[in-house]
């Protein structure tokens, strides 16, 4: 188990969080990536951006929690505490880096008054779905959604 301490990411760690982002976010483009960080770094009562690191400060992972006060499926309470991005790099996983992110926004969650939190993945990410069983979170609904695009209204 590699040695960890997880903190509370400030904007000097934007440019570690960066990568990260991408990486778990490939959609979003670098100045995408920066503007979504540095508005979670900005906005600590929204939530968290927590960044675990080795014993010399390298980066291993970040997490994002938030609160949710609307529905949350499988969750009976308000507010939820929400993992909203969740990564650790490939070469650092199954060392418990990843748990103790998720311990560190437990914490998070639980200064805030909630008791649950709750996450999500991707259908397909079996490694996600795996770290999430493995950390005590249990399966609660699966999706599939759909959209369809729609031609302008007349007139418009």
């Amino acid at each position: 188990m590699t040695a960890v301490t997880v903190r509370t990411a400030t904007s000097e760690d934007l440019e570690v969080i960066v990568p990260m982002w991408r990486s778990l976010f490939p959609e979003d483009d670098e100045s995408t990536a920066r503007k979504e960080i540095a508005g979670e770094l900005a906005s600590p009562e929204a939530g968290a951006v927590l960044i675990a690191e080795d014993a010399a400060g390298a980066a291993l992972g970040f997490a994002h929690v938030g609160l949710r006060h609307d529905y949350v499926p499988g969750c009976t309470t308000s507010p939820v505490g929400y993992l909203e991005a969740w990564f650790v790099l490939e070469q650092e996983r199954r060392k418990h880096v990843g748990g103790q992110l998720v311990e560190a926004a437990e914490a998070w969650a639980r200064v805030q008054g909630c008791t649950q939190l709750g996450s999500d993945c991707l259908l397909d990410n079996d490694v996600s779905f795996a770290a999430h069983s493995s950390l005590g979170f249990e399966e609660v609904e699966r999706l599939i959604a759909f959209r369809k695009s729609l031609e302008a209204a007349p007139g418009t």
